[in-house]
């Protein structure tokens, strides 16, 4: 980002997670949904929605694969355009901030995890209803123990990522989706 080339850096995230997904459907046959985190800059950037659709469409790779995911916070109505442009492609979007998440149609909302209050499951539970009543879906980050994973799931949280989750290279995926067909 001090350099100015967080754009091209995250364009390049981008191609390699197509080629990922090219090399995972020759291998399986299959291809799974992924989310990618896109800053503001890139966001921003005048050529992101070309390069971003242009990249699909070069691998062949249908549009519905990619989740992007928005760490930022923007004007109501100054990017609805932009935004509903990859919507339209099929392209989910996901965001960090729960105001975007009311003005603009995303399809999920990410939360990081809070220290365990009354309050805070109450927040979860009410922001989940909502979310619910929207057809979106609600990801809490961070989740760093098993007794906070087992928190959420009494509280009906779905989608859960964290540290408590190990990450896995992309052969041992490739592995493990070959082993379950």
């Amino acid at each position: 980002k001090k350099r100015n080339r967080l754009v091209d850096l995250e364009k390049f995230h981008l191609k390699k997670v197509v080629e990922f997904l090219v090399e995972l459907e020759k291998e399986t046959d299959r291809l799974i949904k992924l989310t990618i985190p896109i800053s503001r800059e890139t966001f921003l950037d005048p050529t992101f929605n070309t390069y971003l659709l242009g990249l699909f469409k070069t691998h062949g790779i249908p549009y519905e694969f990619i989740r992007i995911k928005f760490d930022m916070d923007l004007r109501a109505c100054h990017y609805a355009q932009q935004i509903q442009e990859l919507v339209n492609h099929g392209i989910g979007m996901d965001t960090t901030s729960l105001d975007m998440a009311l003005n603009y149609p995303f399809h999920a909302l990410h939360l990081d995890m809070k220290k365990e209050s009354l309050k805070y499951h109450t927040y979860l539970t009410k922001i989940k209803e909502l979310l619910t009543s929207f057809n979106m879906a609600l990801i809490v980050r961070q989740v760093k123990t098993k007794d906070q994973k087992e928190a959420l799931e009494r509280l009906g949280v779905v989608y859960i990522e964290g540290p408590l989750y190990k990450q896995l290279p992309a052969q041992t995926l490739i592995q493990k989706i070959k082993e379950s067909l």
